[in-house]
This record gives C-alpha cells, sequence and structure tokens, in this order.
C-alpha cells in the first residue's frame, strides 16, 4: 500500500488506541505528519513497522510523531526526510500530564538532509531505547539524536555526521540520567559527535572518528557526567585541523574520565582540552 497526501494533515493518525499495527506500507509521503498518534491510551504495546517513510514530510512536521502515549515499538522503517526543520521521528509530551514512556526505536534506516531536522527528537518522556538504528545526518544546524528532558538508552547505533550539522548525539541541558553506549559515530566536516549538556549522563565503550573540524566528544556547562572505555576517540582526519579535538571540557563540575582513549592530531589540536570562561 502507499498513501500520498497534499502537504498536509496525517497519512495514519491513531488517537487514543491500542493493540494497533502499522506494517508494510511502500510509501507514506508528503504529509505533515507520516504517522502520528497522540491521547494516552492503554498499556497494550502498538507496533509501527516495516514502513518506508518521506522524503516530503512538511516543515514542522515528523515522519513518526507521538505525543502523549506509551508503550509503542518503531522497528525496521525507512525514513527520509528533505524539508527544513522537520523530524523523522518526533517524541514529545506536550501535555505534561500523562507520562509518555515506554518507547523502542530500533533498527530503522533514517536519513535528514535539510536545514534544522533531526533524526530522533525526545522530549519529556522517560524509559525511551534507542538501538541498532542507521542514521545519516547532513542537515545544516540539525542533530541525529536530540534529548531534553527524557530517561533514555541510545545503545549499538551506526550514525554519520556530516556537513555543518550541529550534533550528532546531544544531551539537553535538562537533561538527567541517560546513557549512551556502543555506539559507532563518524564525524565529517563540523558536527560535534557526543555532545553532554545534561547531568548525570553514562557515556561508555563507544567509538567515535572524526574527520575535518569537528569533535568526537563535548561536555559544557554540567555536572555529574561519566565517560568510561570509550575507545579509539580520534580526532584524526587526512590532514591535521587546529580545532579539531578529541574531548572537550568546557564547564560544569564533578565528571569522570576513565579509561578512555584520546587522540587528536593539528599543530593546536590535543587529545583533551579543558577551559572555562
Amino acid at each position: 500500500y502507499e498513501l500520498q497526501g497534499d502537504g498536509t494533515n496525517y497519512g495514519i493518525h491513531i488517537n487514543q488506541n491500542s493493540n494497533v499495527t502499522i506494517k508494510n506500507f511502500a510509501r507514506i509521503d508528503n504529509f505533515t505528519f507520516g504517522i502520528y498518534a497522540n491521547n494516552f491510551a492503554p498499556a497494550i504495546t502498538n507496533q509501527i513497522r516495516n514502513n518506508t517513510i518521506g522524503e516530503n514530510i512538511t516543515t514542522t512536521g515528523a515522519g513518526i510523531g507521538l505525543d502523549n502515549v506509551s508503550n509503542y515499538n518503531i522497528t525496521n522503517n525507512s525514513i527520509t526526510i528533505s524539508l527544513s526543520n522537520t523530524d523523522a521521528i518526533s517524541i514529545i509530551n506536550k501535555s505534561l500530564v500523562d507520562k509518555i514512556e515506554n518507547i523502542t526505536i530500533e533498527d530503522n534506516l533514517i536519513n535528514v538532509t535539510a536545514s534544522g531536522d533531526e533524526a530522533i527528537a525526545i522530549l519529556f518522556s522517560n524509559n525511551i531505547l534507542i538501538y541498532n538504528n542507521s542514521i545519516y545526518l547532513s542537515a545544516a544546524s540539525g542533530n541525529g539524536i536530540n534529548v531534553d528532558f527524557g530517561s533514555v538508552n541510545i545503545s549499538e547505533n551506526t550514525l554519520v555526521g556530516s556537513s555543518t550539522a550541529s550534533n550528532v548525539i546531544k544531551i539537553s541541558s535538562n537533561n538527567l540520567n541517560a546513557t549512551v553506549s556502543n555506539n559507532n559515530i563518524t564525524v565529517s566536516g563540523s558536527p560535534i559527535g557526543i555532545l553532554v549538556d545534561g547531568n548525570y549522563t553514562i557515556v561508555n565503550r563507544n567509538i567515535i572518528t572524526a574527520y575535518g573540524t569537528g569533535n568526537c566528544m563535548k561536555i559544557t556547562g554540567q555536572h555529574g557526567n561519566y565517560l568510561s572505555n570509550n575507545c579509539n576517540l580520534s580526532a584524526s582526519g587526512p590532514s591535521p585541523a587546529s580545532t579539531r579535538q578529541g574531548l572537550v571540557i568546557s564547564g560544569g563540575k564533578n565528571n569522570t574520565l576513565q579509561s578512555n582513549d584520546f587522540y587528536s592530531n593539528g599543530t593546536y589540536a590535543y587529545p583533551v582540552l579543558i577551559f572555562f570562561g
């Protein structure tokens, strides 16, 4: 089946329903939201799997949007976003009354290319697992995974950020208790591999390689973060770059670094750069 819209509304709208499966759509495109679910439903898991969504999901919309719902599995979908300020997957609790929790995002292929796009955006959500996805980010000023006010486990993903994208993974300043582990991240151009601006984030066993002027990892302005056993954190490349660092710490307190492997090349490039001000 295919669903083709006129640039507005929803391709599929799930409103206060549970035990719903949406699968095997060859194309869902040219809507504000390809698939949209809202309003809290009973605790029976809904499935969104094996669908192809995009490329023309309209600006400020999302390929898959969840608002004030829980218990969803989003698996094996292919999502392409090519219009600006649009999310591939958006999980946002707008009401702040009911919880949005128990969401699994697994084995999806996501490609975002336009200015301000985000592959996965999480806001006011708990117990979110983002596992084994392939995410390609070339959107100017965009983020691959952006978590704000969320309890999230981000693991075993392959992420590629290029061009002038902002961050491949961003843990925002209001966030508590995120885990980022066992991801393989490649950065070319100016993005940051992992930006930690939240509190009590665990970052371990990730492999990050940077080509260009971006930094592998950056910690800014918060505290209690723990970085351990991240292997081959290499800000390397075909030629030295003075602004490329393995790890930048530019604020915060009580952050812990243990058993990491940092490398950098370039006249003013450092494996670890710490500065405040």
